[in-house]
């Protein structure tokens, strides 16, 4: 396959293509399982043509290398392809706080759906080797907007990330640190075996503690603290960096207990 070598940063705004695949080269999205559960899956079951015509290039990134860069407009929305991502804001005085971790099939900037050519007010980080499909924003939107199905399923996709995020400041606000993991790793299971990407109960668990604390508020002591409470307790183990989930109900209630409850839980 050949690779054209390009980084982009004048005529898309954030947007960052380190690696650009030529048209011939670009994979079929018919034969991409992430066609199957990602957002425009229902335009692929209605008119699977419609995709990779309006798929405008496909990158390849390397662990730790910026997508989408913070506080810069951008033309193109991506697909993730493979790999793992994180979406994280900088703060003032260089401190970063990571708002989500994006998995394969989910949007790359969802936000610009609805934001359009305004910057973007956080960056898109790859967490590990990764790839994306990028579209041209305005034709995904358009898509969106002309085929009912498009439209019912970016709607779902854009609650889910809504309610996801509030979800996750609520609990960074009032849920303590046993509560907080316990979901997180609920959160990521479930989303997961949704996509068949898990390994029986388990699945790679590409995060360092140091993000998770990034994600969760909290400290990488106190994630190590707390992921080993959970082990001593059988409800969860991670072996080569695969996460079990041994008790995937204890883990449902230690996410969901009342206050007193829980704090007796980051006890134990």
């Amino acid at each position: 396959m050949q690779f054209v070598a390009e980084i982009r940063s004048g005529d898309a705004g954030g947007f960052v293509a380190p690696e650009r695949r030529t048209d011939k080269s670009f994979p079929d999205c018919r034969a991409c399982p992430v066609s199957r559960y990602g957002i425009y899956a229902a335009t692929m079951k209605t008119a699977p043509d419609r995709i990779p015509r309006l798929r405008a290039s496909v990158g390849a990134y390397e662990s730790n290398q910026a997508m989408l860069v913070q506080d810069q407009p951008s033309e193109r929305i991506g697909s993730l392809r493979s790999g793992w991502a994180f979406a994280h804001k900088t703060l003032q005085g260089g401190r970063r706080h990571i708002l989500a971790f994006l998995l394969p099939g989910d949007l790359v900037g969802i936000d610009l759906l609805a934001m359009g050519r305004n910057p973007l007010p956080y960056g898109i980080t790859a967490l590990s080797d990764a790839s994306v499909c990028w579209f041209d924003t305005e034709a995904f939107d358009e898509l969106a907007r002309i085929e009912g199905a498009q439209r019912d399923a970016t709607q779902y996709w854009m609650s889910l990330y809504v309610s996801t995020f509030s979800l996750r400041t609520a609990m960074i606000g009032h849920a303590t640190a046993t509560a907080r993991l316990a979901e997180f790793v609920l959160e990521l299971f479930v989303r997961l075996r949704h996509r068949n990407l898990t390994r029986g109960e388990g699945y790679e668990f590409l995060p360092t503690q140091s993000q998770v604390a990034d994600c969760l508020g909290l400290t990488p002591a106190y994630v190590s603290m707390t992921l080993t409470r959970l082990r001593k307790r059988g409800i969860l183990e991670i072996r080569d960096r695969t996460l079990r989930v041994l008790d995937e109900g204890e883990l449902h209630r230690i996410a969901n207990a009342k206050d007193s409850e829980a704090a007796t839980l980051d006890t134990k």
